[in-house]
């Protein structure tokens, strides 16, 4: 974890009372809530390591919180600047992409990830708070993004996500 780089936040409190639907970008009405989900019995292999490039503390906490609960390895970058270095420093098998943060956004820092033959070149996941228009699809497809996942992320289609590129324990 690369907190440092991105201030403490360990006081930080996920939020767990609403429920949200990342496939169709729907959250319930009213006092709705969504009840605990368990993963079936699938955690990744010990040591795996995930980079995940987001600017937001409270989504920081959140990934991390989760992923380490997969039993992953967790290493946060607050830009894509910082992300980058990440990635070669820790030669992560997956990465995680906000796509809207300071200094170079997710689209940028994956088309110089891409650009840089020398780097490792994990498959990426795009978070974003906000739809993407289907140009954006299909320049972040041609760049080898593997999936989508609007954010707040739901555990569940984040799991199976992982599930189809990272080794299982």
């Amino acid at each position: 974890m690369d907190a440092a780089a991105c201030g403490n936040y360990a006081d930080m409190i996920p939020p767990t009372s609403q429920s949200f639907d990342s496939t169709t970008g729907v959250a319930p009405s009213g006092n709705d809530t969504a009840p605990s989900i368990a993963i079936p019995g699938q955690i990744f292999r010990p040591g795996t390591r995930v980079v995940v490039a987001e600017d937001d503390r409270v989504s920081q906490a959140v990934l991390t919180m989760i992923l380490q609960k997969f039993g992953l390895d967790v290493h946060v970058a607050c830009d894509g600047m910082r992300a980058l270095e990440l990635i070669r420093e820790v030669r992560p098998s997956l990465v995680m992409m906000d796509m809207q943060m300071p200094r170079m956004d997710g689209a940028e820092t994956i088309r110089a990830l891409r650009d840089d033959v020398a780097a490792p070149q994990p498959p990426v996941v795009v978070l974003s708070a906000n739809r993407l228009s289907q140009a954006q699809i299909d320049e972040l497809g041609l760049l080898g993004v593997i999936d989508f996942l609007l954010k707040p992320v739901n555990r569940t289609r984040l799991h199976g996500v992982l599930s189809q590129v990272l080794p299982l324990a």
